[in-house]
């Protein structure tokens, strides 16, 4: 062996020590700090809970008597029964279809994950270990990679491989059985007494109604055209309400702007402030304007905003039709609008809610005049704003806000490589020094540092994601919130998949083995041996890809953690405390503080589809990360509910609509993994 030669190997057994030493030490640590971080957090729940209902169980207070959940005791772990022994059938009153099938989504994916993790664990772990210690030297590997794939060759791989074909018939087995389940909960639910009495449920939405036809009689006689089956008992066209919504806002907030004025004079109303408050307007940050009394001018705003709606709302006769009241009541008004410009959308209305599935079904994708037919959405889910715009304007807002979407995605790789850089510390040691010296002087820190800020500023990353995300899609045109949630359910789930896996693990990989030639050529190693080397690149990859999976390991239990985190709701209780004590409360403000909070479906689905696609890539190749996953999915399951049954409500209800699509990336990240297989080429 040649000096250059001695020299290559001797840096690339440091290397490779270095490597080794970090992965499972920063695998150790996170799983040890979050493990601390969830018992605290369930700890603080237990005791803060039996005192602060309003923030725990919200539900409770303020749902209605036949959606309110069991009521609990303050024994510190009297929320446990409710949670482990409600069954599904129970929670469809009470929660509503969406939240029954999101629970069922991560019960399905704990049983998928624990059944995947059984099989590989006992069956691939020992082939691997022995293969391991066999076949390759002690200073080659360490106790999480003697676990994976990632040195494994010759016929001990076959064992991989009709793993693959086994886990693929599991993950068949549990979409098909929850699958068919779900079909029979929709079919309760469009059944329920809740579905059937709504009168959006036996309606219609026309949009992109033409000029000719936007009069009531006009669309009637569009609907004729048409040889529906059923008659219509309403039709009516759409009409615009001026500026009423806007005077109803800004009265309601002068009225809430007073209440809290009172609620701090009268504090204590024994001994009231000498001089009442006052108040400054038409200046700008404090200065200039007019001081005023406080109280005087925002009565007699309101007095003033009372007036100018009157004068609105009696602009046109005051009798109402059924179908009218459903149009006008979520843009806060119920006025007679016919006299009004009318607009490009309407409502047609049927006798029953078959009929109007009925004419749904015969008119979906037809566009007679350019219109198009669809089943009405709940008031409150319609995105008014949106309704009205045209065909070429969506198309164009949909040009424009993908390109949007993919300069967005462009950028955000950049923090995305800082965080891989982070996560391949010990590859960077080769190159920087200090890091290196780092690594060797401090090893427990280093390995906290690797195994904890990563994962936490991946997390963080994902934070703002949604909501650009939600923006973009309104900006393309959704005409309902509910649309609007499966558009950042599928684009928000494949970008956490191209972003946090795909671009992240490359990223990691093209590090490692960068800093890998780095360490030939550092070792003046000749041409001949820099291209024998470049020629295992493709080998390198493999095993490297298998190598950052402990990544994941890392992952994973930051997102028990933070399921846990969520149950404890501290942040919530801080704030309600903190306004409370600091600038006092109105009924108003307590309602508002403490109702029920929405839960965001689209954001846990989408990190929990992430969870799951990772896990099924990795599942023949680390058996440890389907182990992980089913732990995560585990916590969620059980923390989700009590959220689900106790502190969180739906925005809209909308049947599980989001269960198709989840299953959908479920079957598109198992041909993720057929593909990863394919490319791993063995």
């Amino acid at each position: 062996m040649s000096a250059a030669q001695a020299a290559v190997s001797s840096i690339s057994a440091v290397y490779n020590a270095k490597l080794n030493k970090v992965a499972p030490g920063a695998v150790g640590i996170q799983l040890a700090l979050m493990a601390v971080v969830g018992i605290v957090a369930i700890t603080a729940f237990s005791l803060l809970r039996p005192n602060n209902s309003v923030i725990y169980q919200p539900k409770v207070k303020y749902s209605e008597d036949d959606r309110r959940p069991p009521k609990l005791d303050k024994g510190l772990l009297s929320w446990v029964p409710p949670v482990l022994k409600t069954k599904e059938s129970a929670l469809m009153s009470t929660i509503g279809l969406d939240a029954v099938s999101f629970l069922r989504f991560l019960r399905m994916c704990r049983n998928i994950f624990l059944v995947t993790a059984a099989l590989t664990c006992a069956v691939l772990i020992p082939i691997n270990v022995v293969y391991n210690l066999r076949n390759v030297s002690a200073s080659n590997r360490n106790y999480l990679l003697i676990l994976t794939m990632a040195k494994v060759r010759g016929n001990y791989l076959w064992a991989h491989v009709v793993m693959t074909y086994v886990l693929t018939v599991v993950l068949f087995y549990f979409l098909w059985t929850n699958y068919s389940q779900m079909v029979t909960l929709r079919w309760q639910w469009f059944r329920s007494e809740e579905y059937q009495n709504t009168l959006h449920a036996r309606s219609l939405v026309i949009t992109q109604v033409d000029k000719r036809s936007q009069t009531d009689s006009g669309l009637q006689s569009l609907l004729q055209s048409l040889q529906i089956p059923y008659p219509t008992t309403a039709v009516h066209i759409g009409r615009r309400v001026g500026t009423l919504p806007e005077l109803i806002k800004r009265h309601n907030d002068a009225v809430r702007a007073l209440e809290g004025v009172l609620t701090t004079y009268f504090k204590n109303p024994d001994h009231l402030p000498t001089k009442r408050p006052s108040m400054r307007i038409g200046g700008w940050m404090g200065m200039g304007g007019k001081k005023v009394d406080a109280i005087d001018y925002l009565t007699q705003k309101i007095q003033r905003f009372e007036e100018r709606i009157e004068v609105s709302r009696a602009s046109s006769p005051p009798s109402l039709s059924p179908l009218l009241i459903f149009l006008s009541s979520s843009q806060a008004t119920r006025v007679q609008i016919n006299d009004r410009k009318a607009e490009n959308y309407g409502f047609a209305s049927f006798e029953s809610v078959p009929y109007a599935h009925i004419v749904a079904k015969r008119l979906a994708g037809k566009a007679k005049k350019g219109a198009h037919f669809e089943l009405a959405p709940q008031p409150t889910d319609i995105i008014w704003d949106n309704i009205t715009m045209t065909d070429g304007s969506r198309t164009k807002n949909k040009f424009f806000g993908g390109i949007l979407l993919v300069v967005f995605c462009f950028f955000y790789c950049i923090p995305l490589v800082v965080v891989s850089l982070l996560a391949n510390l010990a590859a960077l040691g080769a190159w920087v020094q200090f890091i290196s010296d780092w690594s060797d002087n401090y090893p427990v820190l280093f390995s906290a540092f690797v195994g904890v800020v990563p994962p936490l500023l991946s997390l963080l990353l994902q934070l703002f994601l949604p909501v650009v995300i939600r923006w973009i899609a309104s900006l393309q045109g959704c005409a309902t919130h509910s649309q609007a949630d499966r558009i950042v359910t599928a684009r928000y789930s494949a970008f956490l998949f191209i972003t946090q896996f795909f671009i992240f693990s490359v990223l990691g990989v093209a590090v490692q083995i960068a800093m890998k030639l780095y360490v030939e050529i550092d070792g003046k190693a000749d041409a001949s041996e820099i291209w024998d080397y470049v020629k295992t690149i493709p080998d390198q990859f493999q095993s490297t890809y298998i190598i950052q999976s402990s990544y994941w390991l890392t992952i994973f239990p930051l997102r028990g953690a933070s399921a846990l985190f969520d149950l404890a709701q501290v942040i919530s209780l801080f704030l309600v405390w903190f306004r409370t004590k600091l600038f006092g409360r109105t009924p108003r403000e307590i309602r508002e503080w403490t109702k029920p909070p929405e839960f965001d479906f689209p954001v846990y689905y989408s990190n929990h589809l992430l969870i799951a696609a990772v896990a099924l890539v990795y599942a023949p190749l680390a058996p440890l990360v389907p182990l992980f996953a089913a732990a995560a999915f585990a916590i969620s399951m059980w923390v989700y509910k009590y959220q689900l049954m106790y502190v969180c409500v739906s925005r809209v209800e909308t049947g599980g609509r989001l269960w198709n699509v989840a299953i959908n990336r479920i079957l598109w990240g198992m041909v993720s993994c057929r593909t990863s297989r394919l490319v791993d080429g063995r």
